[in-house]
């Protein structure tokens, strides 16, 4: 998961009772029962919603089709050969030729920066036009920019119509050429009329060729992490599109301070790990799974398992599998089980969220892993690294190491694992419902102000230094919103599956609207009420709610946790999924196996070399010094050996 996630966010919120606060002891109803509204659907047409949707989509089921027509064809035709035009010429040389039709289509910018009234842009094309069509040899390359002649903002026909106040008017996804709106679709004619490229037969289809080529797999990527790449693509588009017709740029007043300390720091990640290799394993029921390996050194195999909706080669993937890798062990990385790609392949279209059940889910797929791996190159597993959700499975799996079909983990590493799942759920609604802080007449604009300033954010390159632009409601919004996200592709692939009736309204694959608007009625706290409970299968299916509830989270298994030596935990004194009893239950169950840092949030602190490096060093399995006590003294300050 990451920033993306944001402005891909679709519909309306489902509001929160604004000022109730977090419960201390958080308990859930029997199933049936009325957990605050009847009708989700009533509910969400009653009570305060909030939407954020910077272009309307009317035509969703034309644009979902042609979507799907022009994904054949890119699949079918386009991406071989884009993949086949890249090993012919290295993307310095494609860049270079991508430079040359950018300085080409200089009349467009220039027509437009004088129709916005921008005579300083037009002035700076003007000037950076004649110096790459000479010094930079056609355009080729941009010794404009290194004599202090930054490129403007570009400027095209739609954005000059959207200048002067003509709307967007509504979404159409155009066959082969993408994302657009009434609008910039009429704009478009005006801009092929200005672009030289067009007046010579075949340059305008080779330069977009070209270009395509240097994008191809971020759209892959896309369109593998996402269970709605149209919508994906859509609403990244249109935030984009607004960003570029506003010229809008981050006010420096809006920025904070402080260093990156909390979960948005990791939403901003990309990581800096080679491309991993993509294999697939055939679980027993004969479903595929894709996994994601960077071979190491060594044979020593280390799992992660992302957090809470967490695609395998996600930026937080990427970051931990780059230090790994580099101190010589062999990475392995699944999707988290709220994941399509893990409900579609290893979830058999069970709901995720009883943490046991999922557990189970997990096991199985990384004991084919590792048997598929040890076959093909004696690789054994080591570690199983786990972050946020995933961490809670990794405590899972280190209170069941001594089963018989245990993989042989010498290591099980938590990051910032939740303890109480119910609570930390809350949280994650309460973020979400922080946008209600908002004056009515107001909020619309603050919604559109984070997902701009999300959108800009989305193409810097975190460093630990940097400085964010979100005040605590932004914030708390911003990163509840990512998460809602989750749980509504989670909704909708599960009942694609296996329909439960809990919905009542009927989609199709080209009109999914409606049913996403009644999805987003449900926060996760009626998530598990109303979808996970009723339909638990398995051991604990006969216990009570309260009683399965508990055991999704970890307190329950302290007697198997509290001298397992092979267990490490990293947490933060400030992650806000960790109720003041929770940090406390885990410094007593783990002494000294767990690490607290003062400040960091949920995650935050990842961006951090320091932390990457303290976690990179626990997989050495040292034990612990036999004098040293599992739990700690008052005043004591657990760290690891």
């Amino acid at each position: 998961m990451t920033l993306l996630a944001v402005c891909l966010l679709l519909g309306p919120a489902h509001a929160a009772r604004s000022g109730d606060p977090p419960a201390e002891s958080p308990t859930i109803s029997e199933p049936g029962s009325d957990p605050g509204t009847e009708n989700h659907t009533e509910a969400a047409s009653e009570q305060e919603l909030f939407l954020v949707r910077l272009v309307r989509d009317p035509g969703e089921p034309f644009n979902r089709g042609s979507y799907r027509a022009t994904r054949l064809i890119r699949r079918i035709a386009l991406d071989p050969l884009a993949r086949g035009w890249g090993l012919v010429l290295p993307e310095r040389v494609r860049d270079s030729v991508d430079s040359m039709a950018t300085n080409l289509r200089f009349p467009g910018r220039f027509v437009n920066d004088l129709l916005q009234l921008r005579p300083r842009a037009a002035g700076i094309e003007l000037a950076r036009f004649v110096t790459n069509s000479t010094v930079g040899l056609a355009g080729l390359f941009d010794p404009a920019a290194r004599m202090g002649l930054r490129a403007p903002e570009p400027e095209d026909l739609g954005q000059t119509f959207g200048r002067w106040g003509v709307t967007p008017g509504f979404f159409v996804f155009l066959p082969v050429l993408g994302p657009s709106s009434l609008r910039d679709a009429i704009g478009l004619v005006g801009d092929l009329a200005l672009d030289p490229a067009t007046w010579v037969p075949g340059a305008g289809a080779f330069f977009e060729f070209n270009r395509f080529s240097l994008n191809v797999e971020s759209i892959a990527d896309l369109e593998a992490q996402e269970a709605d790449p149209y919508g994906a693509l859509r609403d990244l588009w249109a935030v984009t599109r607004e960003r570029a017709v506003r010229n809008y740029t981050i006010p420096e007043s809006d920025f904070n301070a402080r260093p990156v300390s909390s979960l948005y720091a990791v939403l901003l990640l990309k990581g800096q790990a080679p491309e991993p290799e993509t294999r697939t394993i055939e679980l027993a029921g004969g479903e595929r799974l894709d996994y994601a390996l960077w071979p190491g050194r060594t044979q020593r195999l280390v799992f992660i398992l992302p957090g809470l909706g967490g695609f395998r080669v996600s930026g937080l993937v990427r970051t931990l599998a780059s230090r790994i890798s580099e101190a010589g062990y062999t990475v392995v990385s699944i999707s988290n089980p709220f994941h399509r790609e893990f409900i579609d392949g290893a979830g058999q279209g069970a709901l995720p969220g009883f943490t046991p059940d999922d557990v189970t889910r997990v096991r199985a797929v990384l004991a084919r892993i590792a048997g598929a791996l040890r076959e093909s190159s004696g690789a054994e597993p080591h570690a199983v690294v786990g972050a946020s959700l995933g961490g809670l499975y990794s405590l899972f799996l280190a209170a069941e190491a001594d089963r018989e079909d245990a993989l042989g983990f010498e290591r099980f590493v938590a990051i910032n694992p939740p303890v109480d799942t119910l609570y930390a759920l809350q949280q994650l609604d309460e973020y979400y419902a922080a946008a209600l802080e908002w004056p009515n007449g107001s909020r619309r604009a603050h919604i559109e102000g984070v997902l701009l300033k999300a959108a800009v954010l989305g193409t810097q390159t975190l460093g630990s230094d940097l400085r964010l632009p979100f005040d605590s409601t932004e914030s708390r919004f911003l990163i509840g919103a990512t998460y809602r996200h989750v749980l509504r592709d989670t909704i909708f692939v599960t009942q694609q599956l296996r329909n439960l009736q809990v919905l009542r309204r009927t989609w199709t694959d080209v009109r999914r609207e409606p049913v996403y608007r009644e999805i987003a009625a449900f926060s996760y706290e009626e998530y598990m009420h109303d979808f996970v409970l009723p339909f638990q299968n398995g051991p604990s299916s006969d216990a009570s709610p309260a009683t399965r509830i508990e055991r999704t989270g970890v307190r329950w298994l302290e007697p198997r946790l509290v001298d397992e030596p092979r267990l490490r935990v990293f947490t933060n004194a400030d992650d806000f999924l960790l109720h003041d009893s929770d940090l406390a239950w885990l410094r007593s169950t783990l002494g000294s196996r767990l690490r607290v840092f003062p400040h960091g949030g949920h995650l935050g602190n990842l961006v951090d070399p320091d932390v990457l490096d303290a976690i990179v060093q626990s997989l050495e399995p040292q034990p612990l010094d036999p004098g040293t006590p599992r739990r700690p003294r008052e005043g004591d300050s657990p760290a690891l050996p």
